[in-house]
């Protein structure tokens, strides 16, 4: 069961965007990127973006208890966790 999910917010440029979730003692970092918009063509029959694409970025399992909240920074550099006894760490994402 997941305890929480964080997105980063969206960037400029179309650099990809983060996802992390908390499950039990763990943190796990995802890089999200929608494809390019489908042809103009296409455009009638589906107004929508391509398929997203979900990629591992990170996991980390430093944790003993279960990690119970988890915040990205807008930039995506740092993220925030903390655990059940109320252990809080500043993790750098590279």
């Amino acid at each position: 069961m997941t305890n929480d999910v964080s997105f980063q917010s969206a960037q400029q440029g179309g650099a990809p965007l983060l996802l992390a979730t908390a499950t039990a003692a763990r943190v796990e970092v995802w890089s999200l990127q929608q494809k390019e918009k489908k042809d103009a063509k296409d455009k009638d029959e589906d107004d929508d973006f391509g398929d997203d694409m979900l990629e591992p970025k990170a996991s980390i399992r430093r944790f003993t208890e279960e990690v119970t909240a988890i915040k990205l920074r807008e930039d995506g550099a740092l993220l925030l966790a903390g655990d059940k006894l109320g252990k809080i760490e500043l993790i750098e994402l590279k």
